[in-house]
C-alpha cells in the first residue's frame, strides 16, 4: 500500500492571475488521481520543515521558491519543486513555462499575418519576458525581418508620476513603428495598455499593429474590443507535472540536472491578429 503523504501548496493564491490558479488546480488534479495525498494552502509551510528528531509537517511541498525556504528544506530533507521562473533561488528542482518557445510561437504568428516590422514590449525585470524577447527578435531576424524591442518596468502603474512616464514611452515608441507593425508583449496586462494608447494615437489594431499577449488571462484579453490573441501556457498542466516529479522525489529519485521546461499549449488568435498585412493599399 502507497503511504499517505501531505503535500504544502506555497504559490500565493491571493494574485487573481491564471499562473497560480492554474497551476494550484493542476497540483490538486495530480493528488485527486493519485488518492493518497492532502494538499494544503500553507504560505508560511517553511516553519513546519523540521530538521533532526521530530516528523516535518510536510513531505513535499510545490512552491515559488526563495532562497529561505529552499535551504530549510534541504536541511529537513523535504523535497520541493520550484514552479516561479524569477526566483532568486538556485539548483532546484523546477518545471517552468518555455517562454522562449513562446517567442518564437509568436514570431510564427506574425509573420504569417503577412507582417514585415515587428517589435516586442517587455518588463525588464522579468525571466520569462526576457526569455520571450530574446527567442523573438532571433525567430524574425532569421526570416530576414528587422525587430525593435521596449522594456518597461512591471510596476508601471505604482505612481502617477510612473504611469505618466509609461504612458510617455509607448507613444514614442509607436511613434517609430513603421506600418503595419506585429508586436509580442509579455504579458496581457501590458498588451491591453499597448492597445489601448494605440487606439488614442489613431493607430488601428489590428490593421495598423497586430498585438500577441501572454498567458491567456480571458477578462483582460476579451474585454473591451479589440479581443487579444494571446499564448496559453497551459499552466494546470504545469501544475500537475511538477507535482508528479514530487511524487518521484518523494519516493527518492534523484532530482533532474535542469529545469523541466513546458512548451506552450495554444496560441489563442483574437481580433488583435485577425489581419493580413499587405503593403499595396487596394490588396491590404
Amino acid at each position: 500500500m502507497v503511504a499517505f503523504r501531505r503535500v504544502a501548496i506555497m504559490i500565493d493564491l491571493q494574485w487573481p492571475l491564471s499562473y497560480h490558479h492554474n497551476v494550484f488546480a493542476g497540483v490538486l488534479r495530480y493528488a485527486r488521481e493519485r488518492g493518497n495525498w492532502e494538499c494544503a494552502v500553507d504560505l508560511h509551510a517553511g516553519g513546519s520543515l523540521r530538521a533532526g528528531r521530530g516528523r516535518s509537517a510536510y513531505d513535499g511541498v510545490v512552491v515559488r521558491a526563495t532562497p529561505r525556504l529552499v535551504a530549510r528544506a534541504k536541511r529537513a530533507r523535504v523535497p520541493v519543486v520550484n514552479v516561479w521562473l524569477n526566483s532568486p533561488a538556485r539548483n532546484v528542482p523546477s518545471v517552468f513555462p518555455d517562454a522562449a518557445a513562446s517567442g518564437r510561437m509568436a514570431a510564427e504568428h506574425l509573420i504569417a499575418r503577412g507582417l514585415r516590422q515587428f517589435g516586442h514590449l517587455g518588463d525588464f525585470r522579468n525571466r520569462t519576458s526576457q526569455l520571450q524577447a530574446a527567442a523573438f527578435r532571433a525567430a524574425v531576424s532569421a526570416a530576414g525581418f528587422p525587430c525593435t524591442s521596449q522594456l518597461v518596468p512591471g510596476d508601471c502603474g505604482k505612481t502617477p508620476a510612473a504611469w505618466k512616464k509609461f504612458q510617455a514611452t509607448l507613444e514614442q515608441w509607436i511613434e517609430s513603428w513603421a506600418l503595419p507593425f506585429g508586436v509580442c508583449i509579455a504579458h496581457d496586462i501590458l498588451a491591453r495598455h499597448l492597445a489601448t494608447v494605440c487606439q488614442r494615437k489613431g493607430i488601428r489594431v489590428p490593421d495598423d499593429a497586430a498585438m500577441v499577449g501572454t498567458f491567456n488571462e480571458s477578462v483582460i484579453c476579451l474585454h473591451p474590443e479589440p479581443s487579444l490573441s494571446s499564448i496559453d501556457f497551459g499552466f494546470e498542466g504545469i501544475g500537475c507535472l511538477a507535482t508528479a516529479l514530487l511524487d518521484r522525489l518523494m519516493d527518492g529519485e534523484p532530482p533532474p540536472k535542469k529545469p523541466l521546461w513546458i512548451e506552450p499549449a495554444e496560441l489563442a488568435a483574437r481580433q488583435s491578429t485577425d489581419v493580413f498585412a499587405a503593403s499595396d493599399p487596394v490588396v491590404a
